[in-house]
């Protein structure tokens, strides 16, 4: 008698990497600012939009900070202090969106977990580029090449203008010289 063994492959299973990104909508822009230092800053709409809940839950959430009520974990830091204005500091606003994504039980947001999601893959490679000492290369953009290049062949045309016809004033415009259209037909410019 003999035994047949039959295995069953199964395909490896490979890390989905989440390439899906939160984009700050036109429409609440105006509701986020940075400072000099660098620190951003949103307002309780702003907050709200981002947890995907409404501005009056963030702000019973604030009310509960300052009064020292009680509140989740990742808000424990921020209790007893006053956050009813509209400038709620970026970490602030983080841990708000952290508790709407994860401790919010039935107020738990798909929105706030796809914005928690975004902050911290950006988070981690902000924090792994500082540790490694990695700064962005400097780049181009094309309309800036464009205008550089523009700008250049300006100059060096004027240069060139000036070399072969020095009885051109300083300012660069002649009172008569000769010049050739983009047919190359010579005509003369008189300042008459």
């Amino acid at each position: 008698m003999s035994i047949v063994l039959s295995i069953v492959l199964r395909k490896p299973r490979h890390i989905k990497i989440m390439t899906q990104t939160f984009h700050l909508p036109d429409e609440i822009r105006q509701e986020f600012s940075i400072d000099n230092n660098g620190l951003a800053y949103a307002s309780q709409r702003g907050t709200a939009r981002l947890a995907g809940v409404s501005q009056e839950a963030v702000r019973k959430l604030l009310l509960k900070l300052s009064d020292n009520l009680e509140v989740p974990s990742s808000l424990k830091a921020y209790t007893g202090q006053d956050f009813k204005g509209d400038n709620l500091p970026d970490i602030l606003v983080a841990s708000i969106i952290e508790y709407y994504a994860f401790e919010a039980g039935r107020y738990c947001t798909e929105q706030a977990k796809l914005v928690f999601r975004s902050f911290a893959a950006i988070g981690f490679r902000v924090w792994a580029q500082q540790q490694l000492g990695w700064q962005e290369k400097s780049t181009l953009s094309i309309e800036d090449a464009i205008a550089l290049a523009n700008l250049a062949s300006e100059s060096a045309q004027k240069v060139l203008l000036k070399i072969n016809q020095p009885e051109l004033l300083a300012d660069g415009y002649g009172s008569n010289y000769q010049s050739q259209n983009a047919c190359g037909n010579s005509y003369h410019n008189r300042n008459d």
